[in-house]
């Protein structure tokens, strides 16, 4: 891309087409997001469900679209931050040292990524919390509304926007570096050296790259960072004083206690959902993200 079409292409376009490319993702996968916060929730002694019992067993009982008004709020205002934002902040830091940080190089991808999802994690921060409270099954919870106001009147309006928000800030930068760090190198081992707008064949060879880069992006990103995803949804769903104060620590330290008391494995609760969701799902949101800018460069007649 030059750079008169990167000034040609305003910012919002990749904010929509993050927000289109998210809420598409959230509407398919949501049923296993319910299903790793709730395998990540099980923890010491309990009898622990594997995945596909969770996962059955929340369609039994009609619960696996549960909570999706809160994160389907805050999906398409979260994805518009993560690749707007993430698109914005590479022409920021391309700019600061175009040396190293070269137009969509790993490192530009990475640091952008984690800038992005610092932001991130304070833009989601209440809406995970409420969804945590409502996936809970010990939840009394009706609709996000009664679980938002039991929050505020109990434990105010700062930890509405403070719990869990070091574990989510830091879930989201290592999965955005991760996701975004490793694309384009996925990208140029899958698409052929040879291979040219002139091939016929060339649309369906960059639809299944950009859907397979963002599938395993998403597969390396979901792994690379779940410990955080565990503490986040410990933090999130303590509701007794006790819990609180097991929580209470900073998030790697958090991290090193749930090892020692529960062992290594607990770290990677909820990986496998998580994965079933995230990998495809990777795939899906950079599918749609690319297919929706190469839409709007089209409309504003730019070249790819």
């Amino acid at each position: 891309m030059s750079n008169t079409e990167k000034k040609t292409l305003s910012p919002i376009y990749s904010i929509t087409a993050g927000t289109i490319a998210g809420i598409s993702e959230c509407l398919v996968f949501y049923p296993l997001d319910v299903t790793k916060t709730l395998v990540q929730l099980q923890k010491g002694s309990e009898a622990k469900q594997s995945t596909f019992n969770v996962l059955k067993s929340i369609f039994k009982k009609g619960v696996a679209y549960k909570g999706i008004s809160s994160p389907l709020a805050m999906e398409g205002f979260k994805r518009s931050v993560k690749f707007g934002a993430t698109t914005e902040f590479k022409k920021f830091y391309n700019r600061i040292n175009p040396s190293f940080f070269k137009e969509n190089s790993v490192a530009v991808n990475v640091a952008s990524g984690i800038t992005s999802g610092i932001i991130e994690g304070f833009i989601i921060t209440p809406f995970e919390l409420v969804k945590v409270r409502l996936q809970d099954p010990l939840s009394k919870f009706k609709a996000p509304k009664d679980c938002l106001q039991h929050i505020i009147s109990k434990e105010g309006y700062f930890k509405l926007f403070t719990t869990g928000l070091e574990a989510g800030a830091l879930r989201q930068s290592v999965w955005n570096a991760a996701y975004f760090g490793s694309i384009p190198l996925l990208k140029s081992v899958i698409l052929p050296k040879d291979l040219s707008k002139e091939d016929p064949k060339y649309d369906q060879k960059m639809l299944f790259s950009n859907f397979l880069a963002g599938t395993i992006g998403g597969l390396l990103a979901s792994t690379i960072n779940i410990p955080f995803d565990v503490v986040k949804s410990r933090v999130q769903g303590a509701t007794t004083s006790e819990a609180k104060a097991l929580y209470s620590s900073n998030t790697i330290s958090t991290i090193f206690k749930i090892a020692k008391s529960e062992g290594p494995k607990t770290l990677f609760a909820g990986w496998t959902p998580k994965v079933l969701r995230l990998a495809p799902g990777g795939g899906l949101m950079f599918l749609m993200f690319e297919g929706m800018m190469s839409f709007f460069k089209k409309l504003n007649n730019i070249e790819e």
